[in-house]
């Protein structure tokens, strides 16, 4: 291979990216040694979890996200309006104390899902109390000519208050304000709760009819013709004046009124066939005002009650003519007048249902009917504050974190009709889950919970931990660089939704997550594809060659190998534990788990998965049945192992334990492991037998998650939340010390600083850190701030070349070339192996800056070699990429027959045979074989010489060179019969592959010998003739022509006798002489007898049937096989060269 330089590499390293070049798969790796430079207290340079308004990246964002508003997601809605006139929709998002503002668009129909304006808060991110000495907006309404929006605020003083139409802008200023600022009371001034509100014009009055629940059980009714700051009342129901405040069950008491609706008759001119509907939630019925009967005023007398027969029953029921309307809590009670089809629509919350009512004629007591997508009027939702939109025939009501858009007429649902839960970040539609969480969660791009990270290098994916609204993997695709594509899941493991709760109640089984770990890890095995998660008091081994959301593990490792429960084990063994971290070993087929329940480390062999597989080792006690509680601060005791990392080359497992007297990283040499073994190196304490507790330094911390740099030795160590350091220290192992200080910190400026705050550089309690060794990142899980971080760990080495790849290939070379990728290098190198090999050999290039090209010469034929390449300066190396090329196959030319000539005649009984052959490259031996037959087409051979087997008759005893004339001869005692015509061939050979071609047939005929002595005649053992020659004969006569007539043979000695029809001689097992197949008479009609090489015959196959016989090489492998002619046909038997 030119100037070769024997090197060993161990390298384990992970396979990082495979492009399709040119029909190359390139495969790029990291085998980078540099000591890399990282910028401590850098900027993060990418991030999943925290955005704006707009879906970009907010780094001074950091809230989980249950608790973080947005401008999609909702926090218990309770009342919604659709503003008809200026095409707005209003939502009550009450835990979030703000009002949310959604454009429509000219049909009142939404454009997005995203919310365009927030009132009672400056923006989308905001949700603290900003509107005193209000706590949050509870009810919304909107007047019928677009002029006003009606917000109901509760908390330490409640009003209502107005604001100008339409919205354009945030945290816009009210105009006025109902009752007095000073707190909630009973009388003129005050208001308790605003637990609807409801806008009317009729009979040149405009009301305001709200529903004052809490303390007071009333409705206030306000003239809002003319409004000031401090407007009075001017009716009141359910109370016989504006001071008392008594709840009660009758005609005119109230208990809680949460919804108020009105009809205005078919005069809107004339308030005398004008209804008021009041939901009187603790009495769980409608009460029904008609003022036909009489006039508005003050403690007014219902008329007609709606869910019970009776004005002094007040129970709950789940009949049609019950309601239960008392569940409902605090909250709004959705009660619509539906003008168009007179119908009065409630939310029936407690029976998950909306009730509609015929209103045409009311009859106290009367059934409803149900007005829901289902036979039985039920669905799983809890439905609040309605709205109708009776152009568009849409039905509007709040149910917990979401809002629902219902078809009316039919009650059907239309999934993209949800606002508070996007199925996109486009915004394209909403979603109905029927198991959200506030503000928009769960979803595939944000987190609550975060407990884990790692990487499959190989496929390019992201696992992230979740444990909010049930445990979950959360998986990202990343691109062939291992970078991110985008800030959304992909898929999802140990649950069944990315959009839904995954909490799971009972037996987790095979496929869920258990709830409540309080630590979880994963570990990715690229030799297998296998995925390895701690689930508490087992191990979840899932197959991610391709994932299926929600797919079951295939293996499920520990419990004593029941995959349904997991409870905690009382006591040690092989195969109980509690897990708390994992590493792999994907040479070695070693699984490594941190049982911090027993204080230790167990080692499995992954060779042999099963779910009831036990430890073969064990570290940190001296064997499986011990737990070693207590102070462990010594060379073999691990204390509350936390977590681990795994160095493929030097074969050294890294421990983190938090003991509290020495929390520390221990380093165990595993090449060789014995039960108990010590450990060799130790970080965060001065020796392995030292104590002390973690202080803000650049050697002391409290170890949570790690991860290994093979390539650049480098150990990244997240500083755990229990230290309140907020950081990932990085050391420097090229050369270990005990002790040692970090070279790097992440997420501090300083070694001595502890940081907080949300911002790009900083990190709030860091649970777990992954390297990415291709794209030189550092993933950090910022698990308190509900984000994953990228950090650049690159180095000061030069970037790795690109566009590796095989330009042309021969059968002794490889051309290939790259791209120089870098200004700054001071050379390549370059390394090559046999696919399969383990060890490498570097490739003297002879050229050190801007080199572009090389061609690797002295190799193999038809061979697949792999090459690695890499840039270096003073700085250290790049990382290798890689690509797969294989030599060309060496076929000779089809020989070129010289003599005799073509059709030669009166040719010697033993002539001499010329021919010669060429190959490319023509440094490579060449050698022949020579066939001859009676027959043109080589139906059947009777002689080959095989220059590969035997040099006899040959010119040259060993090969050819490319384009010499050979020669042969018949070998001594091999003959031509005179006077007959033979055909002949040559194939050429070179390292065992024959050329594509024969080369061409030509014939020559013996002369024919004249009459002479019998002695003098050169008898082949082969006769080409059904003469029916009688062996018990000494002596006879012959008509052949190969013999010439009158011939005496005065002796024949007889070796065996065949009774036959029919017999032709031929090698059979290729040892040289003759054997015989035979067609006559007897048991067996067909025989094969072979030649001992005396004459002497045995039987060697027989069968049944047969009338003729010849030979030839059917299948053109050498050796000769028996054609049988038979009654039915022929059969051919071919032979196995024996």
């Amino acid at each position: 291979m030119g100037v070769l330089i024997q090197k060993n590499f161990r390298f384990l390293a992970t396979l990082l990216l495979v492009l399709l070049v040119s029909g190359i798969f390139v495969v790029v790796k990291n085998f980078s040694r540099v000591e890399a430079v990282l910028e401590d207290g850098a900027n993060a340079i990418d991030m999943i979890g925290q955005y704006d308004d707009n879906f970009e990246l907010d780094y001074t964002q950091g809230l989980s996200h249950t608790i973080a508003p947005n401008n999609y997601g909702l926090d218990s809605s309770t009342d919604v309006v659709v503003d008809q006139v200026n095409h707005q929709l209003f939502i009550a998002d009450y835990d979030n104390a703000r009002v949310v503002v959604y454009d429509l668009d000219v049909d009142n129909v939404p454009i997005d899902y995203f919310q365009d304006y927030v009132i009672g808060q400056p923006d989308f991110q905001s949700n603290g109390q900003n509107n005193p000495p209000f706590g949050a907006p509870i009810s919304v309404e909107v007047s019928s000519d677009g002029l006003y929006l009606f917000v109901g605020w509760d908390g330490a003083s409640a009003s209502v208050l107005v604001y100008t139409l339409p919205i354009a802008e945030n945290d816009a200023t009210e105009l006025y304000h109902f009752s007095d600022l000073d707190g909630t009371g009973c009388d003129i001034n005050h208001i308790a709760s605003p637990n609807d509100i409801e806008y009317v014009e009729t009979a040149g009055n405009k009301f305001v009819l709200v529903a004052d629940a809490g303390e007071n059980d009333r409705v206030l009714i306000y003239e809002v013709t003319a409004m000031s700051d401090g407007l009075d009342p001017v009716y009141v129901l359910g109370q016989p004046n504006f001071d008392t405040c008594d709840s009660g069950v009758s005609t005119t008491a109230l208990s809680n009124p949460h919804g108020v609706a009105y009809d205005v008759g078919a005069d809107p001119d004339l308030m005398t066939d004008d209804r008021i509907f009041i939901a009187d939630n603790l009495n769980n019925r409608v009460v029904v005002h008609d003022l036909s009967l009489a006039v508005l005023a003050n403690n007014r007398t219902a008329d007609y009650v709606l869910g019970h027969a009776l004005f002094t029953e007040s129970g709950s029921g789940s009949d049609w003519d019950r309601l239960s309307l008392s569940s409902n809590g605090g909250e709004p009670n959705g009660i619509y007048f539906d003008t168009t089809n007179n119908r009065l629509l409630v939310a029936d919350k407690g029976n998950s249902r909306i009730v509609a009512y015929d209103t045409t004629e009311i009859v106290s007591g009367e059934s409803g009917t149900h007005a829901m997508p289902n036979a039985e009027g039920n669905f799983n939702a809890f439905p609040q504050g309605m709205d109708y939109n009776e152009s568009n025939d849409m039905l509007y009501f709040a149910e917990g974190n979401r809002l629902f858009v219902v078809e009316a007429a039919t009650f059907s649902f239309n999934a993209d009709e949800v606002f508070g839960h996007l199925w996109a970040i486009d915004g394209l539609f909403g979603m109905q889950t029927g198991s959200e969480q506030p503000n928009g969660t769960p979803n595939p791009w944000t987190f609550d919970d975060i407990s884990f990270v790692t990487v499959d290098e190989e496929n390019h994916r992201l696992f992230v931990g979740d444990e909010t609204s049930g445990p979950k993997i959360m998986v990202f695709n990343l691109n062939e660089q291992n970078e991110l594509e985008d800030f959304v899941a992909d898929n999802i493991l140990g649950g069944n939704s990315l959009h839904g709760n995954n909490w799971f109640f009972g037996d987790p089984g095979n496929a869920r997550l258990t709830d409540n770990a309080d630590e979880r890890d994963a570990v990715f095995d690229s030799t297998t594809n296998l995925l390895y998660v701690a689930d508490r008091y087992r191990i979840m081994v899932y197959n991610v060659a391709t994932i299926a959301d929600g797919e079951d593990a295939v293996y499920v490792i520990g419990h004593g190998g029941d995959i349904e429960g997991n409870s905690e084990p009382a006591m040690p063994t092989a195969g109980d534990f509690g897990v708390s971290s994992l590493a792999i070993d994907e040479a070695g087929q070693r699984l490594f788990v941190a049982d911090a329940l027993f204080n230790r480390v167990l080692v499995f062999d992954t060779s042999a998965l099963a779910d009831d597989m036990v430890a073969e080792n064990v570290l940190g006690a001296n064997d499986f049945v011990t737990n070693n509680f207590g102070n462990s601060c010594t060379n073999t005791l691990t204390g509350d192992p936390g977590s681990l990392a795994y160095d493929s080359v030097g074969q050294a497992l890294f421990v983190g334990t938090r003991d509290e007297f020495c929390p520390r990283v221990m380093a165990f040499d595993v090449e060789d492991i014995s039960n108990g073994e010590p450990a060799t190196r130790v970080l965060g304490q001065s020796s392995l037998m030292t104590t002390g507790e973690a202080s803000l330094d650049a050697s002391h911390f409290i170890p949570a998650g790690l991860d290994y740099d093979v390539g650049q030795k480098r150990l990244f160590v997240t500083d755990a939340p229990t230290s309140n350091h907020n950081r990932i220290l990085v050391f420097d192992l090229v050369s270990f010390e005990d002790g040692e200080d970090a070279v790097n910190v992440i997420g501090q400026t300083l070694f001595t600083e502890n940081s907080t705050g949300y911002a790009q550089n900083l990190l709030n309690d860091p649970v777990d850190v992954e390297y990415i060794a291709s794209s030189r990142l550092a993933v950090v899980a910022d698990a308190g701030a509900a984000r994953i971080m990228f950090f650049d760990a690159s180095s000061t080495a030069p970037n790795a070349p690109t566009n590796f790849t095989v330009a042309d290939s021969t059968a002794l070379s490889i051309q290939l070339t790259w791209t120089d990728a870098s200004d700054d290098e001071t050379g390549f190198e370059l390394y090559v192996r046999e696919a399969g090999d383990e060890e490498w050999i570097e490739v003297d290039l002879g050229v050190g800056v801007d080199q572009e090209s090389y061609t690797v010469s002295d190799l193999e034929p038809s061979t697949n070699y792999e090459f690695q390449l890499r840039s270096y300066n003073d700085g250290g190396d790049s990382d290798y990429v890689s690509v797969e090329g294989s030599t060309t196959a060496i076929i000779p030319t089809a020989p070129t027959l010289t003599a005799p000539n073509d059709a030669a005649t009166e040719v010697d009984l033993n002539p001499e045979f010329e021919f010669s052959s060429a190959v490319d490259p023509d440094v490579l031996p060449i050698y022949y074989r020579i066939e001859f037959s009676d027959d043109e087409s080589f139906l059947t051979t009777d002689k080959y010489f095989d220059q590969r087997t035997s040099s006899l008759g040959w010119s040259q005893i060993n090969s050819y060179d490319s384009g010499d004339t050979a020669n042969f001869t018949l070998p001594e005692q091999v003959y031509f019969a005179p006077g007959l015509t033979y055909y002949w061939r040559v194939r050429a050979y070179v390292l065992g592959l024959p050329s594509d071609e024969y080369s061409e047939v030509r014939s020559f005929t013996i002369a024919d010998s004249s009459a002479t002595d019998v002695s003098n005649i050169p008898f082949e053992d082969t006769f080409l003739t059904n003469a029916g020659l009688d062996l018990d004969n000494s002596t006879g006569a012959f008509n052949d022509g190969s013999i010439k007539q009158k011939a005496s043979i005065s002796a024949f000695t007889v070796t065996n006798q065949f009774e036959s029809q029919q017999a032709v001689s031929f090698d059979a097992d290729s040892d040289g002489d003759l054997d015989i197949a035979r067609c006559g008479s007897g048991p067996n009609e067909f025989e094969v007898w072979m030649n001992n090489g005396s004459g002497v015959f045995s039987l060697g196959d027989s069968s049944d049937g047969g009338c003729a016989v010849s030979v030839g090489d059917v299948d053109s492998d050498g050796d000769l096989d028996v054609i049988l002619v038979i009654s039915t046909g022929f059969t051919i038997g071919i032979n196995d060269g024996d």
